[in-house]
């Protein structure tokens, strides 16, 4: 048998390789790949080689948390508990007999009830009763978180320039450990109480007077949010605020 030589091997190699590159240039696509089905398969392969363009009608960060943004408010805006109503919930009347006010739930999102506090900065140049201002809590406490304070803060100072009550109304999640409903409601009303009064503190700590504060407590009994979501059970963990000339 005729040896061959290394000079020739080497040399039907490299054609041999050339073959395989051509063939895999011009006749891949034609070979049956059994994707006959498959949407795109007759298209060419991308060349690798090569960048794509950039996309046309991609979103820019500024749009994406945009709506990051909008979706927390749909979750804020939620249904509220025994409510058949999207967006608004008739806040509770301790007292009984007066005109509801709503809470503007398409106005607050995840970042205020995460902060602590939300101010409302559309009232009305001669509110006769109007939600001034939200502290929202941690679960179980009543500790005021900055934001909180900072609200709390520029409502004294709308009482000093307007006169008038600030009424205090503490609310509670409905989220408990205690298995007994009774058990249960005690806590939700201890920690709404609780936390009424560590905001009321607060207003006597910035100047305002024993009169000029008015407290009440709700426990559970009146969820502004639903609480199927973490969201919508830190949203019922507050106090609200009502300016009353």
């Amino acid at each position: 048998m005729q040896k061959v030589r290394p000079r020739m091997a080497c040399k039907l190699g490299k054609t041999g390789i050339a073959a395989l590159l051509f063939w895999a240039a011009t006749g891949c696509t034609a070979i049956d790949s059994g994707l006959g089905d498959v949407p795109g398969a007759d298209q060419p392969f991308p060349n690798l080689a090569s960048v794509p363009e950039r996309p046309i009608g991609y979103s820019t960060a500024a749009e994406r948390g945009a709506l990051q943004d909008r979706l927390a408010l749909d979750r804020a805006a939620a249904a509220p508990l025994g409510s058949a109503s999207a967006g608004t919930s008739a806040a509770p009347q301790p007292d009984g007999g007066e005109e509801t006010v709503e809470l503007p739930l398409t106005g607050i999102d995840e970042r205020d009830i995460a902060g602590g506090g939300w101010l409302n900065e559309k009232l009305p140049q001669k509110p006769a009763r109007a939600l001034a201002g939200l502290v929202f809590f941690d679960n179980g406490s009543a500790e005021l978180k900055p934001k909180g304070r900072d609200v709390l803060r520029a409502l004294a100072a709308l009482q000093r320039d307007k006169g008038g009550v600030l009424r205090l109304v503490g609310h509670a999640s409905s989220v408990s450990t205690a298995s007994d409903p009774a058990e249960r409601a005690e806590i939700n009303d201890r920690v709404a109480r609780r936390r009424v009064e560590a905001a009321a503190a607060e207003l006597r700590r910035l100047g305002l007077a024993a009169d000029q504060i008015q407290l009440a407590a709700t426990g559970a009994e009146a969820p502004a949010y639903d609480e199927a979501t973490p969201l919508g059970e830190a949203g019922n963990r507050r106090v609200e605020i009502y300016l009353e000339l």
